[in-house]
């Protein structure tokens, strides 16, 4: 009972709050849209690329464009789509600079073995993307290309937006540390906090009612996120419970996080900047924004537990990639699962703690 005053006491000064409510739904919104239009296209693609020789209908000719033509994504799409027009150097560079080509290849069967030339921007991403998707063996003129695409789980990203998109919802989460920071900071300077000790409140009480009352943020984050990201043409694979689970999670270890750092801080000005660099941290750390390097530390198991990975964020984002683009089995999410929720439990307990010690503790 106690914990559910508490809950509605904290909602209500939330409420209060409407600009900052306002503020931390626009700014995912926001920066969805941005990844939307920084990340256009599809990650599964056909490259239009442009492939010519001294030679119209040599052997190693055919076979260079059987090999090429033969390449095919796990779904059934044709990695490249071939353009064979006899065309001068220099159209070819117009046409790769107009993006009607990824890459131009050059046969020459003059020289002995015969010589590949590829043209293209090596700034280009989608240069890279075909590059890759090509395996040349110099030593023998018949196989020049072996593709081979081995998927790893059911599904992937259609597009770059479904790589991208997941990273704000963590960042959208991790926000609930800075607002709940200053929750904090202004019951430490209205003297609120004062009037707590006198009654027998403990803090376990305040840290579920906080909890339970940014859990309305929580649920208006996820229904605004959800529903642009859908309008955008966000792609889902996996299971919706799951990812809806992982975010809950995610959102109570934000709130820990906040419950932690508001303890020491003294006025909003504090909780708006010092409370901000903590989920900011984790926002690149996670691959929230961008993919970060690997360091692994030691093996758990058949996991490699990397440096970041003590972040609570780590594994969300890993489950959210892995549960809304691959689909990946239940096997190949428990270590995240339950790695996340040992983190969230600890940065509880301690939350707990801190909050007694530092706030109620006469």
């Amino acid at each position: 009972m106690k914990t559910l005053l508490i809950a509605k006491k904290y909602l209500q000064e939330i409420l209060r709050e409407w600009q900052l409510i306002l503020l931390i739904l626009l700014i995912p919104i926001i920066f969805l849209l941005i990844t939307y239009l920084i990340y256009p296209g599809e990650i599964i693609q056909t490259h239009p690329i442009h492939i010519q020789s001294n030679s119209d209908s040599s052997p190693i000719r055919n076979e260079l464009i059987s090999n090429i033509q033969e390449a095919k994504h796990p779904n059934g799409l044709a990695v490249f789509k071939i353009n064979q027009e006899t065309l001068d150097k220099q159209t070819i560079i117009n046409r790769v600079e107009q993006n009607d080509f990824v890459l131009a290849i050059d046969l020459d069967e003059s020289t002995t073995p015969p010589t590949i030339t590829i043209l293209g921007d090596p700034l280009s991403q989608a240069y890279y993307q075909a590059i890759n998707a090509l395996e040349f063996d110099g030593r023998s003129a018949e196989n020049f290309i072996t593709t081979e695409v081995v998927a790893l789980y059911p599904s992937g990203p259609t597009t770059n937006f479904d790589f991208y998109a997941p990273g704000m919802v963590v960042f959208a989460m991790l926000l609930l540390t800075m607002q709940t920071a200053m929750l904090i900071t202004r019951e430490i300077k209205t003297g609120t906090i004062h009037r707590l000790k006198l009654s027998a409140v403990s803090g376990t009480d305040i840290v579920l009612g906080i909890t339970l009352a940014q859990s309305v943020i929580v649920i208006l984050q996820i229904l605004s996120i959800g529903f642009l990201s859908y309008m955008l043409g966000f792609h889902i694979h996996g299971s919706i419970p799951l990812a809806l689970l992982n975010t809950f999670i995610l959102a109570l270890s934000a709130i820990a996080q906040g419950l932690i750092v508001g303890c020491y801080l003294e006025n909003d000005s504090q909780a708006a900047t010092i409370g901000a660099i903590v989920p900011m941290v984790q926002v690149f750390v996670s691959g929230a924004f961008f993919e970060m390097p690997a360091m692994p530390l030691f093996p758990i198991g058949r996991h490699v537990f990397n440096m970041f990975d003590f972040f609570p964020a780590t594994s969300s984002m890993n489950l959210f990639k892995l549960i809304l683009s691959y689909n990946a089995p239940l096997e190949v999410l428990g270590f995240n699962f339950m790695l996340l929720i040992v983190l969230t439990v600890l940065t509880f307990f301690v939350a707990a703690y801190v909050f007694h010690r530092k706030l109620l503790r006469v």
